[in-house]
């Protein structure tokens, strides 16, 4: 039995589970907000197995324990609105291991936890969860983030008029978006339809396949027989090699069990699946900083009345400020709301730890401290020390709540967005002067992996710094000194992948920034490098059986983010790069669809975060992309023309590379005396296929002016022998395009000059 842990907005943990429908069995859980995911067993759950259930809970146990464990430290009280179940006997639950669960479809579920404290865990974690999931209760949160309290929408003091009315259109756009999308939430759909079962209709064999490289779906090979069972998720009879017989549930259709999939159909629920999980970390994020923020706002408060009691006022709101005491204090005032009289200084700081205890362990405060970890550890701190860590209680709240505000995308001209900047600016110039990017490389793998969450390495600031610092060596002309560390960081993030709790997901969004920024915004031959690293991956996880178990756990996670990468190189709208993901991907068409609107939630949910880069390609996208919809798009035909070329060169691209390595692969499977023939006769069609053929094969760091392939002399060429495979040499004609640099220029007719040179370059298996 494996302890319940309750970290960063997750429990996890081992869990009995039985039903009347269902025997006793012991599962490993995971609960995130109320989706309960089960695995058969911790090492099911490591390497990236399906989970054997996916339950939606609506109802939970009443809860009511003697201590509460949160965040690993004994504590408080606490009370939910929230169960659907009655317990009489609580003094004799609280010694029990058992309480009971509601699913979405109705069914009663008796879970036993390995301990009392656990089951406390598990509980705490269920009713934060269905208190959170309230309608009502996440739109205030999301108030609370903006800067908004209450209902109302009203402007920020010292707010420039211009910057606060496209703010407030924001927010209200925004708010209204996730009005309907937590409406759509739990939604479930129909079954599909079984199709007709056809016996034929061949796509391709396996002697045409074998001489094509990469990743190809069992569902595209058409030469064996069709399959005995329906796939439910698109409802068609795949081939009998790509049918997975109860692979993963389908909650989206009411199968909160393992289901019958097609091999598509099982890729594309396990992207589904993983997107859903990051809008709920999200979520959980989101009412953290929400209660940290609402938590000063009731401290502020305490403190107001508590000053104004010592000065012999009325504890009624006052018309004007004594003197000695400040009130009008703004939102982004990191200073306190009012100051204490100097002549009694030990006297109003003893009350005021005393008012402050009593706060924190009260019954309201209770719930703000059960959805925020780092909320709860302060208040435990304070109610330890008493007087002397009222001051550090009072300046760590305000820094927290500060941090935690929504000012990346709604108030970039704000006074916590710029003291935010100007913070992470201070230490980049800092760590430009004292480190070098070999310093930085070693620096980003400690802040980005931290070793069993070191508390020193759990610094978000720090790992922005360090992302800045490499943002600032491209936009310096220094990207050659990133390139060179490129693969590194590539690497380092697909360790992070999949991000499995909030302080992961913090991280894992920034390193995913910076990745996009850079590869879309300053170099595509970096892209192209990121692109072959990421597709490699899939090609081990998603067709070899005994893949690593890092790369079977991250699959899902790299294929949506490959998604993202094609939806920002191709301007792609909702963040979905049309559901290809390179061509690995094929979801049937109501799952194409879920994913798009999965996505549309997770890029609606990033607007309200608070960790950001200066510099970030997915910032300022959802930012066109929502002015848009409110009709205050921009002119954007120059970066349109970037793109449009990026785009295109990334495609050419990609098209010669993988062209070049199915011909060395049919070279493989010939006669030796046949090889050398044959590979003429490729090298004739490659060059018909166009006036340019793709880019540059040794994908070298270029600026504006592409260095795009053009002919591939078909007589100076040379076949080696290989067991395995077939190395190619080629000879390649290059030429640096010069209708790069004027665009506009080059209008007429007229052959644009070209410098042309001859690379010589390798050409194997990709």
């Amino acid at each position: 039995m494996i302890a319940a842990v309750l970290r960063n907005g997750t429990c996890t943990g081992s869990l009995y589970k039985s039903s009347p429908e269902q025997q006793r069995t012991h599962e490993f859980c995971v609960l995130l907000g109320i989706t309960l995911w089960s695995y058969s067993d911790f090492w099911a759950y490591s390497k990236g197995d399906a989970p054997t259930s996916m339950i939606n809970i609506v109802g939970a146990s009443s809860w009511n324990p003697i201590q509460t464990i949160l965040s690993g430290n004994k504590g408080r009280a606490n009370s939910s609105t929230s169960s659907m179940f009655s317990d009489d006997a609580s003094n004799q639950l609280t010694k029990s291991c058992d309480f009971l669960i509601l699913t979405y479809s109705g069914m009663q579920l008796r879970c036993s936890a390995p301990s009392p404290n656990d089951k406390d865990k598990w509980l705490a974690a269920l009713h934060e969860g269905l208190e959170g999931n309230i309608s009502e209760n996440r739109i205030e949160s999301l108030l609370s983030l903006t800067r908004r309290q209450g209902t109302s929408f009203t402007s920020m003091p010292n707010e420039d008029d211009a910057l606060a009315t496209k703010s407030e259109m924001l927010v209200q756009s925004a708010i209204t978006q996730s009005l309907a999308s937590f409406e759509n939430e739990g939604k479930i759909y129909p079954m599909r339809k079984p199709l007709p079962r056809v016996k034929s209709a061949p796509k391709w064999t396996p002697a045409v396949n074998k001489h094509r490289t990469g990743y190809h779906s069992p569902c595209s090979d058409r030469s064996s027989p069709a399959s005995e069972f329906q796939c439910m998720s698109c409802g068609c009879f795949p081939p009998e090699a790509a049918m997975r017989i109860e692979s993963t549930p389908l909650p989206q259709y009411g199968l909160e069990e393992r289901a019958d999939n097609c091999h598509d159909c099982f890729v594309a629920q396990g992207v589904l699946n993983h997107v859903n999980y990051l809008c709920m970390l999200y979520d959980a994020e989101a009412r953290d900083r929400a209660a940290i923020r609402t938590a000063r706002e009731e401290v502020r408060g305490t403190k107001e009345r508590l000053i104004w009691e010592n000065a012999g006022l009325n504890a009624e709101p006052p018309k004007e400020d004594p003197p000695g005491i400040k009130t009008d204090c703004s939102d982004e005032d990191a200073e306190t709301v009012a100051t204490a009289p100097a002549e009694e200084p030990k006297c109003v700081l003893t009350g005021l730890a005393d008012a402050l205890v009593a706060l924190v362990s009260g019954k309201k405060f209770a719930s703000y401290r059960q959805r925020s970890a780092g909320l709860d550890g302060m208040c435990q701190s304070l109610e330890d020390n008493g007087t002397k860590y009222v001051v550090d209680f009072m300046e760590q709240l305000d820094e927290c709540a500060q941090s935690a505000e929504s000012s990346g995308f709604y108030d970039s001209g704000s006074v916590s967005s710029k003291e935010k900047v100007d913070g992470i600016e201070g230490m980049r110039k800092q760590f430009q002067v004292a480190g070098d990017t070999s310093a930085a490389l070693r620096l980003l793998y400690e802040y980005a992996l931290p070793q069993n969450n070191q508390s020193v390495h759990n610094d978000s600031t720090m790992l922005a710094t360090i992302l800045e610092f490499f943002v600032d060596l491209c936009e310096s002309g220094q990207i050659g000194a990133l390139a060179f560390f490129w693969p590194q960081i590539c690497h380092i993030h697909m360790q992070m992948l999949p991000p499995t709790d909030t302080k992961q997901l913090i991280r894992v969004e920034m390193i995913e920034d910076f990745l996009l920024t850079v590869a879309t915004r300053y170099s595509v031959n970096l892209a192209l490098s990121l692109s072959w690293g990421l597709t490699a991956d899939l090609e081990e996880s998603l067709g070899e059986a005994h893949c690593h178990p890092a790369a079977r756990r991250r699959r899902f996670a790299v294929l949506r983010f490959v998604s993202e990468l094609e939806s920002v190189l191709f301007d792609f709208d909702g963040g979905w790069g049309g559901g290809g993901a390179s061509g690995i991907m094929s979801p049937g068409r109501h799952q194409a669809a879920l994913l798009r609107d999965a996505m549309a939630s997770l890029q609606l949910r990033r607007r309200f975060s608070s960790t950001f880069l200066t510099r970030s390609v997915r910032m300022d996208k959802l930012k066109a992309e929502a002015l848009e919809a409110l009709g205050n798009g921009n002119d954007q035909s120059s970066a349109s023309l970037t793109i449009a070329r990026n785009a295109s060169y990334f495609s050419s691209h990609m098209k010669l590379t993988r062209k070049l390595g199915d011909i060395a692969e049919k070279l493989r499977h010939l006669e030796v005396e046949k090889r050398k023939e044959v590979l003429t006769e490729e090298l004739i069609k490659v060059n018909a296929s166009g006036r340019t053929l793709g880019g540059d094969p040794l994908n070298r760091l270029c600026d504006s002016r592409f260095k795009r392939t053009v002919r591939i002399p078909v007589n100076e060429t040379h076949v080696f022998r290989s067991k395995e495979r077939t190395p190619v040499l080629l000879l390649m004609e290059i030429v640096a395009d010069k209708t790069n640099e004027n665009a506009e220029a080059n209008v007429d007719d007229e052959a644009p000059s070209l410098d042309c040179e001859r690379e010589r370059c390798n050409s194997g298996v990709i």
